[in-house]
């Protein structure tokens, strides 16, 4: 297979601590697969090499393009391997959820916070003593987790976030079982998306050759909400004094007209190295990039799906919450598409949603705008309080949401049958595809239609303002020959520089022309072509 320079001086040099920056479509599984080859040809058996993802879909697909197998694993399943040399047995999801059940209603705590609080301590690599002594989280809270940790040490059981922790306890304290787990070459893709915990495991097991290889790319780090840094990319040499950065950026994927766009809209940070790489290298120059303003978001998702629909199977739809997916599974269900959610996307698997229509089924034979005025107040009261929901969920808003998809049903049966018949929907995978744009990271598309691109949605106001910039980044980068924006209300700050008083005059004119999934196709679809303004 051919490579470029830059792919060539990743696979060649295959010794020490090597740090590698992939922008998106940058051939980086291509070069993480010729590398493994270009060990195996050296004479490296299979076995002295370990390579860890971040995702078990991810780690499939590597052992099927570089051909061995036995050698690739996600974290935690590296972490069961390291731990089954222990008494240690994984738990019983029952027997945790007894304890847990126990501990929240002994120390009044919400069953979700304290889960989620456990998965954060063990990420973040604080025991339960350190986090009570600290004086900076919850007595209550420290004290259940102290518990937990002391039963589940008792009876021998892992939890999926404990099975990183031991892992690396065993290492640190047996030098026996941390020789044992010393493979020549270790390789570690999706690095952007890794903890501190994660990191010192790779320092452990990489201390007698010293080979590793991290791939990644800071610019698609975008789950700091579950703890990962992707600082401890860039700051590389800091885990691995002398290591050496290598810097991919040469675009495979994308024609040149969305590479430019790319480039102009890179993050605060990205390394010059990267950019002056950042250029197509399909001969292509494509269609120009498509901006198209609503005055309503379902106007905005009915004209999605509309274009979307000419080639479904080649085209995706992604937005930055919960909350538009439910607008868009909505008007699938009402015209009959067929749709395609991508990993854990979905407005009805949100807890809040689950909540209140468990609640409505209180009601069975009253109305269902009465139903949802019984159910929601008090659901409602909780998220205004603290919304903890995950950086892609906003309860309220989803809560908003299903008010309105309430109106669709004279009564309140109706509404939960419904409602029971989408939680358990199975996906059909010959239809349109809605996402995320955190459930869609990885992927790419020949169209790419983002929806919300609008003030508070690209930055949403609940996120870090340069984790946004990141997630936007992603979301535009997914696309291959087409990528169309849009928006309802005030443009995103991030089409400011895009954006003259003309161009908005022009996009206000032509907001009301919507294409309608009840009207045959037009022969050009109404946008505006989006040129950055000097």
């Amino acid at each position: 297979m051919s490579l470029d320079a830059d792919q060539q001086l990743v696979v060649t040099e295959t010794e020490g601590a090597r740090c590698v920056q992939a922008a998106p479509g940058t051939g980086k599984t291509t070069t993480m697969v010729e590398f493994i080859a270009q060990l195996r040809a050296k004479g490296v058996l299979a076995s002295d090499i370990r390579c860890v993802t971040f995702s078990k879909e991810a780690a499939q697909t590597i052992e099927t393009r570089a051909g061995i197998k036995g050698v690739f694993s996600t974290f935690h399943s590296l972490g069961y391997l390291i731990c089954s040399e222990t008494e240690r047995k994984p738990v019983e999801p029952e027997l945790r959820h007894r304890l847990m059940f126990k501990l929240v209603g002994k120390w009044h705590q919400d069953y979700k916070e304290f889960d989620q609080f456990i998965s954060r301590m063990r990420r973040e690599n604080i025991d339960p003593q350190t986090a009570l002594d600290s004086g900076d989280y919850s007595f209550a809270m420290c004290r259940a987790y102290l518990e937990y940790e002391r039963v589940r040490k008792q009876e021998g059981w892992m939890d999926f976030d404990s099975m990183l922790r031991d892992a690396v306890d065993l290492l640190e304290r047996n030098r026996d079982a941390r020789g044992r787990w010393q493979p020549r070459y270790l390789i570690v893709d999706e690095a952007q998306d890794t903890d501190d915990l994660q990191w010192r495991l790779m320092q452990l097991m990489t201390q007698r050759h010293g080979n590793i290889t991290v791939v990644g790319d800071p610019n698609q780090a975008i789950y700091g909400f579950r703890g990962a840094r992707p600082e401890n990319l860039t700051d590389f040499q800091q885990w691995f004094p002398g290591g050496k950065n290598y810097y991919l950026g040469r675009n495979y994927r994308s024609t040149q007209t969305i590479v430019d766009f790319i480039r102009e809209n890179a993050p605060e940070g990205t390394p010059v190295e990267i950019l002056k790489r950042m250029v197509a290298v399909r001969n292509v120059k494509g269609a120009p990039i498509g901006l198209k303003m609503y005055w309503s978001e379902d106007d905005e998702a009915e004209s999605a799906i509309k274009l979307a629909q000419r080639d479904p199977l080649n085209s995706i739809i992604l937005t930055r919450t919960n909350r538009t997916v439910g607008l868009l599974e909505r008007l699938c269900n009402k015209h009959s598409i067929s749709y395609h959610l991508m990993g854990r996307t979905g407005f009805w698997k949100q807890n809040e949603i689950r909540r209140a229509i468990e609640a409505m089924k209180d009601y069975p034979t009253i109305s269902t705008e009465a139903a949802l005025n019984f159910a929601l107040p008090k659901i409602e009261g909780r998220y205004a309080v603290e919304d903890r929901t995950d950086k892609d969920n906003d309860a309220l808003e989803n809560l908003k949401v299903l008010r309105a998809i309430g109106k669709d049903f004279k009564w309140c049966t109706e509404f939960t049958m419904y409602a029971n018949k989408m939680m358990h929907r199975r996906n059909n995978p010959r239809g349109l595809s809605i996402s995320t744009v955190h459930q869609a990271k990885g992927g790419e598309w020949k169209n790419v239609y983002i929806i919300g691109a609008k003030a508070g949605g690209f930055p949403h106001t609940k996120g870090d303002p340069l984790e946004e910039q990141r997630i936007y980044f992603v979301a535009i980068s997914r696309a291959i020959d087409t990528l169309r924006l849009s928006f309802a209300g005030t443009p995103s700050p991030y089409l400011r520089r895009y954006l003259t008083g003309e161009v908005l005059d022009r996009l206000r004119e032509k907001a009301e022309e919507v294409d309608r999934l009840t009207e045959p196709d037009a022969t050009q679809p109404s946008l505006f072509r989006l040129t950055k303004h000097r």
